[in-house]
């Protein structure tokens, strides 16, 4: 794959538009994905999680407590559930793309990065859901985990259904394009998805 960088400079007269359904589908995920990966490494993403989290019942008869979202959060993150809608929404993006991708001359498809390309979650989780952006992440899985050690420690996984939509994307002739890091976070990036699918971009 060529690098992002020249890809975004040639010029692409007919790029595929994405329907609102496949952008939303993508982005909803939530979740690096770049060169055709030899060897998979994506686990599920329920492997971040340390314990059990029992399924939350919440009372809508009063404003709820923060405490018992963050309990269901858990449970959806932690019990394969997320993985499921994950994996199913991401079976859908990569139905379309596959239908799509011959239909159009220079078709594209556009990732995000965090939360649908790469899996944020145990720096999520060490950080009981909050945003901490500064501390330093060396004491996984306990927090803190600031967000930006953590993407310069390059050990974000790939999203498992989204590096087969990706691989999928390639068989087919279709340019991806990633979306989102800041410039400042590039290297970590490109060297997270060495590390994730097998190659740099």
């Amino acid at each position: 794959m060529p690098r992002i960088t020249s890809a975004l400079n040639q010029n692409f007269s007919a790029i595929a538009p994405l329907t609102r359904g496949i952008a939303r589908t993508v982005l909803a995920a939530g979740l690096l994905v770049t060169a055709y990966a030899g060897s998979l490494r994506a686990d599920t993403l329920a492997s971040a999680c340390t314990k059990t989290y029992l399924p939350q019942t919440l009372e809508n008869t009063q404003p709820i407590n923060l405490g018992q979202l963050k309990q269901q959060l858990y449970f959806y993150a932690c019990s394969g559930v997320y993985d499921s809608d994950v994996a199913k929404v991401l079976a859908d993006a990569q139905a379309y793309m596959e239908k799509r991708a011959g239909a159009v001359s220079k078709p594209a498809l556009v990732l995000d990065i965090d939360e649908t390309s790469l899996s944020n979650l145990p720096q999520e989780l060490a950080n009981d859901f909050g945003y901490i952006p500064d501390a330093k992440c060396e004491h996984l899985p306990q927090g803190p985990c600031g967000f930006n050690d953590w993407v310069n420690s390059a050990r974000a996984k790939a999203i498992p259904g989204t590096l087969a939509l990706f691989k999928a994307a390639k068989a087919h002739n279709v340019s991806v394009f990633l979306h989102h890091r800041a410039l400042r976070r590039r290297k970590a990036t490109r060297c997270n998805d060495k590390e994730s699918t097998g190659r740099r971009i």
